[in-house]
C-alpha cells in the first residue's frame, strides 16, 4: 500500500511540475515600441486587400516603453490607454486596452475590435503588426514600423 502511495504521489508531482511550466507564458524579448502605420486593410467579406494609399486616412499607433499606446488617424480620430505583452503558442501579442477615445460622429470607430475596449495585436514573421478581427467582421489591419520609439 505504501508503495502504490508513493507511486501515486511522485506521479502528481511530476503532473503538477509539468501542468504548472506549461501555463507559463514568457514573453519573448520583441520590442513593440515604436511609431507603427497602417499598411494594409483587408475588410472582409469583399475578397479585396486595401494598400494604405487607397484609404481616405491614415492610421497610427505609437507604443510606448511605459506600456501605453495612442492610436490615431489623419482624420482626427484618437485613441489612448495601455498594452500588455503575451507570448503564446511561439507568437507575440500585445493586449490594448483602450481608457479614451475620441472619435468624430459618423466614422468607422477607431476603437472597433472584437472585444469591448481591446485589442490584439500579434507581431507576425515579416516584422509586421496585425489586428486580424475578420472573425468578429470589423477587418484586418496590418501594420509596418516606420518609427523606433525610446
Amino acid at each position: 500500500m505504501k508503495r502504490l502511495l508513493r507511486a501515486f504521489t511522485l506521479l502528481f508531482v511530476v503532473v503538477f511540475a509539468a501542468a504548472c511550466n506549461a501555463d507559463k507564458e514568457e514573453v519573448a524579448p520583441v520590442t513593440f515600441t515604436g511609431t507603427w502605420q497602417l499598411a494594409t486593410y483587408e475588410p472582409g467579406l469583399v475578397g479585396r486587400v486595401y494598400s494604405a494609399n487607397e484609404l481616405t486616412y491614415q492610421q497610427y499607433y505609437t507604443l510606448s516603453a511605459d506600456s501605453t499606446f495612442r492610436k490615431f488617424r489623419s482624420s482626427g480620430e484618437e485613441a489612448t490607454g495601455t498594452f500588455t505583452r503575451k507570448y503564446r503558442d511561439g507568437k507575440n501579442y500585445i493586449a490594448l486596452e483602450y481608457l479614451d477615445v475620441k472619435e468624430q460622429k459618423g466614422g468607422f470607430s477607431i476603437a472597433a475590435s472584437c472585444s469591448p475596449n481591446q485589442t490584439y495585436l500579434c507581431l507576425n514573421p515579416d516584422g509586421t503588426l496585425s489586428d486580424n478581427n475578420l472573425a468578429c467582421d470589423v477587418g484586418n489591419d496590418i501594420y509596418k514600423k516606420i518609427k523606433e520609439v525610446k
